[in-house]
């Protein structure tokens, strides 16, 4: 009887499998996965519960974490957050984007939520650990619609302390270790990484600040939208016409239905969301001291990013990450304007 069983699952298993990759292919010769939406974040940041958001009216593939370093066996992607130089021009990784990003790619895990329908309206793939990946993707695939989720660094940190056996970097001395992520973005910072405190929320925040500076500092508010976790969570339906509006389409149907999606927890979340729902306060901080949390507002503000969240870590601002988005955007392409001209004169 258990081999009938196992046989039975085995055939069930391969049967839709067979059919994700016919559909698959159908709706590429369509071309409905021409303009896919990237939403990307760190771990714990709530991707995939707007992942599953976007595609909570079940016409659009969803493509699962393709870009995940534990899990990628074909590039054999090796630190937990990878940078990727704008001008990198292996074939081998150019070419996995391309099959990722026009739908190409099938797997078990990536495809782990399956979409039976024939005919598809598009594609949703969300990833963590590609932050660093974004000024890359975004000068070589500018039709793949980026969407970045930010989420309180404290809140982030507490996340992962509860869950030791996760697959997270712990410090951010290995970001040092990336020549051109030094050279790019990370010089003005290095002595401040390499002398910072053995203390596990500094870490964390440092590691936050560099995933999320690099990819605001390079692209500009038109090539990416910013959602704040705590935002999304406060008011979804506002920062679901937001991501729309940014899209240029109703990818996400918001009505009333949408309400009865937005209760339900993501399949990453182990408590459901009316546990969250007594956190407004941010009393997810018990044990913190107040010293501590200076320390890693200090850090935030060697960043510029100290309007996100506050001193305190209170007051999420999502004008002041938009600003912030701006601002370095403008000063970046400033900068390489100028790198590029002094290339030409000399």
């Amino acid at each position: 009887m258990v081999n009938l069983w196992r046989f039975i699952t085995r055939i069930f298993g391969s049967c839709v499998s067979a059919w994700t990759f016919l559909t698959a292919w159908v709706n590429i010769l369509l071309r409905n996965y021409e303009s896919p939406v990237w939403v990307v974040g760190e771990a714990r940041s709530g991707t995939t519960w707007l992942m599953e958001l976007l595609g909570s009216d079940g016409k659009r593939r969803v493509l699962f974490e393709p870009f995940h370093p534990k899990f990628n066996h074909t590039l054999k992607l090796t630190p937990l957050h990878n940078y990727v130089p704008t001008d990198h021009d292996e074939m081998d990784f150019r070419d996995f984007c391309a099959n990722v990003f026009q739908g190409k790619l099938f797997n078990g895990r990536v495809d782990a939520y399956r979409n039976y329908r024939l005919f598809h309206s598009g594609l949703v793939i969300k990833d963590v650990y590609a932050n660093l990946l974004l000024p890359y993707m975004s000068k070589n695939f500018d039709k793949v619609r980026k969407i970045l989720i930010l989420r309180n660094p404290i809140a982030v940190a507490l996340s992962k302390q509860k869950r030791p056996m996760g697959h997270w970097i712990n410090n951010p001395v290995d970001f040092l270790t990336d020549d051109a992520l030094v050279k790019d973005h990370l010089e003005p910072f290095a002595d401040m990484i390499r002398s910072l405190e053995d203390d596990y929320f500094q870490k964390q925040v440092m590691i936050w600040c560099v995933v999320h500076y690099v990819p605001l500092r390079v692209l500009g508010p038109n090539l990416l939208h910013v959602v704040l976790y705590e935002e999304l969570f406060a008011d979804p339906i506002k920062e679901l016409l937001r991501i729309n509006r940014f899209l240029g389409e109703n990818v996400v149907p918001v009505d009333d239905r949408i309400l009865n999606v937005v209760d339900v927890p993501s399949r990453m979340t182990e408590r459901s969301r009316q546990f969250f729902s007594s956190q407004k306060n941010l009393s997810f901080r018990p044990g913190i001291e107040n010293a501590t949390l200076r320390s890693c507002a200090r850090i935030m503000r060697a960043f510029g990013m100290e309007g996100f969240y506050g001193d305190r870590f209170d007051t999420p601002n999502s004008e002041d990450v938009l600003r912030f988005l701006r601002e370095a955007h403008a000063s970046s392409s400033d900068s390489q304007a100028s790198f590029r001209e002094e290339k030409r004169l000399s």
